[in-house]
């Protein structure tokens, strides 16, 4: 039985993932999909639309066999970091054959060189770095202008700031790294780009969605029209959920959170550098601006220079909500020389969100498999005990951002998401 594996956020569901599992199974010739995703923070630095357990059950009724979260320390970061916490869980599976991903240019080759100058960081590549950072840009406008030095190639430029492409390349880049076995193939991403918000395209992106989502609730939409148009970019079942939260002002996002954001900030005015990439100067900027900005967008606004891209600053204020701390991401990225001895022999840990019955086998294999002490399977999360402190220091910022997450559901706080989200239990779908 051969496997592929897909890195995800869903957010929402739409066509266009449908496509990429279908073609990922298609080209690689696989019997079975296992997607590690976002749970309820994503990479963007944002809360998901909606939450991981419908997210994920969407993905099982589309072809998906098994959905697996990512932890949140590596969910809500850059895209090195996401892609690093992605590929450390479907290597440690030891059962997947094969990684498909979207790709603006499907260019393997080039992703592959471009991945191979990453890995290794020359001398040459490290002195343009440093020259594009000391002129004062973002570090992946710089990264971006310094790989182009090291590639001769006309089209480089373009993959190396197409959103897709930059995954991709963190995805190979890891693959690399840890001598994994698994064989890449790029899917070729048609139609909408990642950011695109034209909701009009043939498979438009999340992006889009999300953008309609916004402005229909601030302009109050009628709901037949939103629901109409839902199910023209998702698949019957999300478009209906979407329609269900929006009609219930149940669709949430960082912006909700604004007023704890603001408190955090002003009670630990001096100590917010402790948290993960509170660095260069952004806290000044945040501090001498939290007074006057009335939401999340007015202080994004504030302090975005071409230093700090939105994204950026997004990611940097959530790790301040959640209280993502650098000491503890230096020991969970193997950078803290002082834990070295302690973290050096720590294993991931993935939490099952759904399954079908081909998912069931998947698990059994998994659990049986010669590599099963490179991974922890999470079936009860109230039940699991955390093998190693670095564990349990992931498993925290789990519980305080799914936390966090769903003490903001209205509608469905009594009906569908009562307790805790570690009481939980998977999705199953019955194969039909």
């Amino acid at each position: 039985m051969k496997v592929v594996g897909i890195v995800a956020e869903y957010n929402p569901f739409h066509l266009g993932h449908r496509y990429h599992i279908q073609k990922s199974k298609e080209e690689t010739g696989a019997d079975c999909v296992i997607a590690v995703m976002s749970g309820n923070l994503v990479q963007r630095g944002d809360m998901a639309v909606t939450d991981k357990f419908i997210r994920a059950q969407e993905a099982i009724k589309n072809g998906a066999d098994l959905v697996l979260e990512i932890p949140v320390c590596y969910s809500c970061q850059s895209a090195e970091i996401f892609a690093r916490g992605s590929i450390e869980i479907l290597d440690a599976l030891g059962v997947v054959d094969f990684l498909a991903f979207g790709s603006e240019s499907a260019d393997i080759n080039l992703i592959r060189d471009v991945a191979a100058i990453l890995s290794d960081e020359g001398e040459e590549f490290q002195k343009n770095l440093k020259f594009f950072l000391s002129e004062g840009i973002s570090f992946p406008l710089a990264r971006q202008r310094a790989l182009s030095k090291s590639i001769e190639e006309n089209h480089a430029e373009e993959i190396i700031s197409a959103s897709n492409d930059i995954l991709a390349i963190e995805y190979l880049k890891n693959l690399k790294l840890i001598k994994s076995s698994i064989k890449p193939f790029a899917i070729k991403r048609i139609s909408s780009t990642y950011n695109d918000e034209n909701i009009n395209n043939m498979f438009p992106s999340a992006t889009a969605i999300r953008k309609v989502l916004r402005e229909k609730k601030n302009e109050q939409e009628d709901i037949s029209d939103l629901n109409k148009l839902m199910k023209k970019s998702t698949t019957k079942d999300m478009a209906q959920k979407l329609t269900q939260s929006f009609s219930e002002d149940n669709l949430i996002s960082f912006d909700d959170f604004y007023e704890e954001l603001k408190l955090i900030i002003l009670r630990e005015e001096c100590q917010i550098k402790k948290y993960f990439e509170v660095n260069e100067g952004i806290e000044n900027l945040i501090l001498k601006n939290i007074l006057t900005c009335y939401s999340l967008e007015d202080l994004i606004e504030k302090v975005k220079t071409k230093r700090y891209t939105r994204t950026r600053i997004r990611r940097t204020l959530l790790n301040i909500l959640i209280g993502i701390t650098k000491s503890d991401m230096h020991r969970i990225l193997g950078k803290s020389q002082e834990y070295a001895e302690v973290d050096s022999s720590q294993r991931p840990y993935a939490r099952v969100l759904a399954f079908n019955d081909q998912g069931r086998s998947l698990l059994k294999q998994i659990n049986e498999n010669v590599k099963n002490e490179k991974i922890d399977i999470i079936n009860k999360a109230a039940s699991f005990k955390p093998a190693s402190e670095l564990q349990e220091i992931k498993l925290s910022y789990d519980r305080i951002a799914n936390n966090m997450y769903y003490s903001k559901y209205r509608a469905y706080k009594k009906e569908v998401r009562a307790g805790s989200d570690m009481l939980m239990s998977p999705v199953y779908i019955k194969n039909k």
